[in-house]
């Protein structure tokens, strides 16, 4: 059963989340060969404020734009 932890910076809809939840399982299944009902995701969510790239702290992105 795969496991798949992932953190992302607060502020994605629902919708993205749902998305991404079925990407990321759909991977797991092609790539693994892991039965659909068998991958697992947990979502851990951060403030932007609590990130940081380089040493510099990321605050939150231009609108439409993703941290990266």
């Amino acid at each position: 059963m795969p496991i798949l932890r992932v953190t992302l910076p607060t502020g994605f809809t629902s919708d993205q989340k749902s998305a991404l939840f079925m990407g990321l399982t759909q991977a797991a299944h092609l790539t693994l060969g892991a039965p659909l009902n068998n991958v697992r995701i947990m979502l851990n969510e951060v403030s932007a404020e609590n990130l940081a790239h380089a040493g510099e702290r990321i605050s939150a992105p231009p609108s439409g734009q993703s941290i990266s």
